[in-house]
């Protein structure tokens, strides 16, 4: 549970850690870069050289569209892409976290959280993938709008069963009584948040870094504490940990969010259809419902939410930024506030001082001595 440790200042915490957090930061930066440079180069190289009507023409189940031709070329590609890049990747990510003491799973634990991974990511772009290709075939023209329909009933069902999914790769129990159950109990009802249960999340099956959150939809509305919030934080620390994770529900963020990304996947999808006719043109597909169009579907998606996804990120910052002042607001004690999110640094060995365009490009977060800056000038104004 929580522990009896002296409050910490972000000063003391960089001074610590400065050298090892900007290694691990660059070497996490370098691995993203290259895992989207790479996605974007090997499926436009796949479309130029005509890899996806090969697939088509040769397919066992025909080449006009149907479920399973769709389906034979997703299978075909997602396993090329993976073995080219994302599994060298992936292990060596797992090794950076190896290195940085952060990881606790031996090998046989990586390959099998891996495999669920790779599992739940099938099912889930399968699904996707189909409904798209069910608005190309029958709605050529509008299909687009279909899609974001889609995308708004798929992130509601997502958002529902997230602690089920959370749940799949690490055990989650319900939080014993104690002092730090009646604290987040009581902050809760405080902050008229209806929710499930508090569960503890056993986060250390996977990793020692430290998370928390306020998960699911409607009834399935879940409260996690990591098992290592609560080895590692104090009780006041994590009660405005928790009250920041609560305030995204009181500020209907996930509501926010949906609609903010709903936006982005409108004009998402809008841009691909507009570069429909050229590829159709260009590369012999018969039309927008042809299953070799999978890989231009997948290369146009990722680079126009590449480029638009830098919204999100934007909204998101916001978005945190309102969490924690509501945070603050609530537990007025900056002392705590800073001693959280020091610690927070401490053991996710954050990086202090990002360029104004490494945050604009990368971080859903603003950098945490950012975060400790706010708080203070918001609490000097509450005073």
């Amino acid at each position: 549970m929580a522990v009896d440790l002296d409050y910490l200042t972000y000063e003391d915490v960089v001074e610590d850690q400065r050298e090892d957090a900007e290694i691990y930061h660059n070497t996490q930066l370098k691995i993203i870069v290259m895992e989207k440079m790479i996605n974007l180069i090997f499926l436009f190289g796949l479309i130029l050289l005509r890899v996806p009507n090969l697939l088509r023409d040769n397919s066992p189940f025909g080449i006009n569209y149907s479920i399973l031709n769709v389906f034979y070329i997703y299978i075909i590609i997602s396993v090329m892409t993976f073995l080219f890049y994302e599994l060298p990747l992936e292990i060596y990510g797992e090794k950076i976290e190896r290195r940085f003491g952060f990881s606790t799973r031996d090998n046989k634990s990586w390959i099998v959280d891996k495999l669920k991974e790779i599992g739940i990511g099938l099912v889930i772009a399968l699904i996707i993938i189909e409904f798209l290709y069910i608005g190309l075939s029958e709605a050529p023209n509008i299909w687009w709008i279909y899609a974001v329909i889609g995308y708004f009933i798929f992130s509601t069902v997502l958002s529902t069963l997230s602690p089920y999914l959370i749940s799949v790769f690490t055990k989650i129990e319900p939080l014993e009584e104690g002092s730090v159950r009646n604290k987040v109990t009581n902050l809760a009802k405080e902050m008229n948040l209806n929710f499930e249960e508090i569960y503890k999340w056993n986060m250390s099956q996977q990793t020692t870094k430290v998370n928390a959150a306020v998960t699911g939809f409607g009834k399935t509305l879940r409260i996690m504490l990591g098992d290592t919030l609560l080895q590692k934080f104090r009780e006041d620390e994590i009660e405005i940990v928790m009250a920041h994770e609560i305030a995204h529900q009181k500020n209907k963020d996930v509501y926010r969010s949906i609609l903010f990304n709903g936006l982005i996947a409108f004009l998402g999808f809008y841009f691909v259809d507009l570069g429909f006719d050229y590829f159709i043109e260009w590369f012999d597909y018969y039309g927008k419902e042809d299953p070799a169009t999978y890989v231009y579907l997948l290369f146009s998606l990722s680079l126009v939410l590449e480029i638009l996804g830098k919204l999100s990120l934007w909204h998101s910052r916001r978005r945190e930024k309102a969490a924690d002042l509501v945070s603050i607001n609530k537990i007025r004690n900056i002392e705590i506030f800073e001693s959280a999110f020091a610690r927070l640094a401490k053991e996710n060995l954050s990086y202090p001082n990002p360029s104004k365009l490494k945050i604009m490009m990368m971080y859903s977060h603003p950098p945490i001595n950012d975060r400790i800056r706010y708080g203070k000038e918001y609490i000097q104004k509450l005073s």
